[in-house]
């Protein structure tokens, strides 16, 4: 089972039941259960999209700040002594300038704070939803005309918090959905969880490398900032063995 692709049906099976209009066919219990399957779904990824623009926000913000203040600390050192850094003082000196411009132009258009913010707004709204809609479907209605008129109330609501909030990308997914592989014979590992995934092989490797993708990407401003540390360390021992006195 794709639950990518069922997460993404729910957009193009918006026009099968619309609020105001009666369903063509009837809704069934199993229906209510696979839409509550979907908000489930899509507030655990939402929160993992969260989780990944805070971190994200940090990571970048402590990258600029480290980055500053090493190339302030160097450009002081330097006017004493073009010896610290050998022979290439200047061009490390632009190169980390260069990085420290890189950082404030992500910090300044990525605002990932507020990014996050609404994500994690987004994922208790989609939270709440799925606590009300859970409980429906647990109630299960026998009438027909209840279930459908329960389950595009709930649907509608559901396409409006998607309307109204940035997607979570396929790598948040993976990391909220636990996902096992299945053989060619037909034969599945795993448990028929709303948390847990069955994908085929070759979907398994495509989830790993768009996790690993993503890992990479949050990675980088935190190896700017190692990066920094380092290129402060000669500067600051300079400075406590060297300094004129």
């Amino acid at each position: 089972m794709n639950s990518e692709m069922e997460l993404a049906s729910v957009h193009n099976d918006e026009s099968r039941r619309r609020p105001g209009l009666r369903c063509p066919t009837p809704v069934s219990h199993g229906e209510l259960i696979q839409l509550a399957r979907r908000v489930e779904k899509t507030y655990l990824a939402r929160l993992k999209m969260a989780q990944r623009l805070q971190n994200r926000g940090a990571y970048w913000n402590a990258s600029l700040i480290a980055l500053t203040i090493s190339a302030s600390v160097a450009s002081i050192c330097l006017l004493f002594d073009r010896r610290i850094y050998g022979q290439h003082s200047d061009v490390l000196l632009v190169l980390v300038a260069v990085l420290t411009l890189v950082a404030s132009l992500v910090v300044a258009n990525t605002n990932y704070p507020a990014k996050a913010r609404h994500g994690f707004e987004t994922y208790r709204s989609l939270q709440r939803l799925s606590v009300r809609l859970s409980s429906a479907a647990i109630s299960q209605p026998r009438r027909t005309a209840k279930r459908e008129q329960i389950y595009i109330a709930f649907d509608h609501e559901y396409q409006a918090i998607l309307d109204e909030s940035d997607n979570h990308s396929a790598a948040d997914y993976n990391h909220a959905i636990k996902f096992s592989t299945r053989g060619e014979d037909g034969n599945v590992s795993g448990t028929d969880s709303v948390r847990f995934d069955l994908v085929t092989r070759s979907m398994w490797l495509l989830r790993v490398l768009q996790i690993l993708g993503s890992g990479a990407v949050t990675l980088f401003p935190i190896i700017l900032t190692v990066s920094a540390v380092l290129f402060a360390i000669p500067a600051v021992l300079w400075t406590l063995s060297d300094f004129p006195r």
